[in-house]
């Protein structure tokens, strides 16, 4: 409409959301504006916060009316910057970014699919690992998003849950480990002892009215009555039905449901959480994949892809992969990227034969290893600070600083931590004196040698992720110049 209103050669500025660039309901905006206006300007703020107390991702646009109407884009260049700084105070590190880091791009350079604000060397690199390569869906299919249940507080449950109702299902059958979104960390999970609670859509007939080849699914739905299956379940599910049944009025309402209200909605891909998969997060600060080989089932926070492997793994958890998808992504607050299946199902899968193959997934197997030994640890650490520091009868729980314990400096900073974590008054003191020097001794051997296992677990891993890296350059043939591209990129 702003192009519409002004003379030929006229220019417009304004102050848009930058979602257009990647969205696709933004399409017929980038193809308007591609098309039929020359670009002069144009700056992508991202997550940065332009107005206080709103998340607005802002992008300014300045343009020109063309001479005439078009049937295709100008061979004309613009001027565009991506905000990456962090705000200060003064706003000078954005300040000198917009003095300084403004490149030029050729507006044909722009594609409909998506906005990626980037000078010649970059369009031509990602033509470079794209082009004449099969992408990920065509390889392997589309990511297939998580269990919606439509009741997580009825479905999901906890430990303690969990321990009282399998008696009910002691060959987990029905419950199944469950991970949510903030499970997932990279190359591992760290697990809250979650389950699911699984009726899937047609289950309860299949127990009551078992279909035969002459039946008609309609007509059994018909002849089933809730009562009459609802008794079913209590009889052979008696803990289950017993925890379900103060959710029935809201299970009844809900939207996502199978035939009756303790099943849930149907789903065509039961079977494949019960298989290897990777599974990925859709909001990543960076790469988060990780290959469950222990068959979770999951909230649809997460997306998973079925039939793969350690190979894989490796390539999705790559620095050159992790730059094709942010090119992609939506970029959300906190330096998160919002990445749907349908960024992740386009990246390219490059040709290898079995030794690159093997290469790439012994390395990405082995990342997983030690990402899980360290977790490991940290979890006995902070099992040693319940146990042997926090007072009888106190239930608080752990403070990040005593989570994260390889950052401490010293055993002072332990007791101070620990202190703030139990919560402690002045005439209160922790299980283990730690001002007595014996006990200071012993627990600063504690700490500097797990800290020191802690920091070569993630040596070996940053190790390991390096020659992953090299690997997958090497399967796209980059040069060193290419290569340098990339490194330079955000991680």
């Amino acid at each position: 409409m702003g192009l519409n209103l002004l003379k030929k050669g006229g220019r417009l500025g304004y102050i848009s959301s930058s979602t257009f660039f990647r969205t696709n309901s933004g399409t017929p905006l980038r193809e308007f504006l591609k098309v039929q206006s020359n670009l002069l300007r144009v700056i992508d703020f991202n997550d940065y916060p332009v107005f206080e107390g709103v998340t607005t991702y802002p992008a300014i646009l300045i343009m020109e009316k063309p001479e005439r109407l078009r049937k295709q884009a100008p061979k004309s260049e613009f001027n565009f910057l991506n905000i990456t700084v962090k705000k200060d105070p003064l706003h000078s590190a954005l300040k000198l970014q917009l003095q300084t880091d403004f490149g030029v791009m050729k507006q044909a350079s722009l594609k409909i699919e998506a906005w990626q604000l980037e000078d010649e060397q970059f369009i031509k690199l990602r033509q470079k690992i794209t082009h004449n390569y099969k992408t990920l869906k065509e390889v392997y299919g589309s990511p297939l998003y998580g269990i919606k249940t439509g009741l997580t507080e009825a479905f999901v449950i906890n430990h303690e849950q969990y321990a009282r109702l399998k008696t009910d299902d002691p060959n987990g059958q029905i419950l199944k480990p469950f991970l949510e979104g903030k499970d997932l960390k990279r190359w591992r999970a760290e697990s809250r002892d979650l389950y699911l609670i699984l009726f899937p859509k047609g289950w309860t007939h299949e127990q009551l009215r078992p279909k035969t080849d002459n039946e008609n699914l309609s007509e059994e739905v018909t002849a089933l009555e809730e009562p009459e299956a609802w008794a079913y379940v209590q009889k052979n599910y008696p803990n289950i039905a017993e925890h379900l049944s103060s959710y029935a009025t809201q299970g009844r309402k809900r939207g996502d449901k199978g035939d009756f209200w303790w099943e849930l909605r149907a789903c065509s891909y039961y079977e494949k959480f019960e298989e290897s998969k990777i599974i990925y997060n859709r909001f990543m600060p960076h790469s988060l994949f990780w290959l469950d080989c222990i068959n979770n089932y999951h909230n649809d926070a997460l997306y998973f892809i079925p039939e793969v492997g350690y190979y894989e793994l490796g390539l999705l958890n790559s620095k050159l992969y992790w730059y094709l998808l942010t090119a992609n992504a939506l970029t959300m607050s906190g330096g998160f990227y919002q990445i749907h299946g349908n960024v992740l199902e386009k990246v390219p899968i490059p040709s290898a034969d079995g030794t690159q193959q093997k290469n790439i997934a012994d390395l990405a197997e082995k990342c997983q290893a030690n990402a899980k030994d360290r977790y490991e640890l940290e979890q006995k650490v902070q099992r040693r600070f319940i146990e042997n520091l926090r007072p009888a009868n106190n239930v608080e729980s752990l403070n990040t600083k005593l989570n994260q314990w390889w950052k401490l400096a010293t055993v002072t900073d332990l007791a101070t931590e620990a202190r703030k974590a139990f919560k402690l008054k002045k005439s209160e003191t922790l299980k283990v004196d730690l001002t007595d020097p014996n006990k200071q001794d012993a627990w600063e051997k504690l700490l500097k040698d797990n800290t020191q296992t802690w920091q070569d677990y993630t040596k070996t891993i940053n190790s390991l992720e390096q020659q992953i890296n090299t690997a997958v350059y090497a399967l796209f043939k980059l040069s060193p110049e290419e290569i340098n591209l990339i490194e330079k990129t955000k991680p």
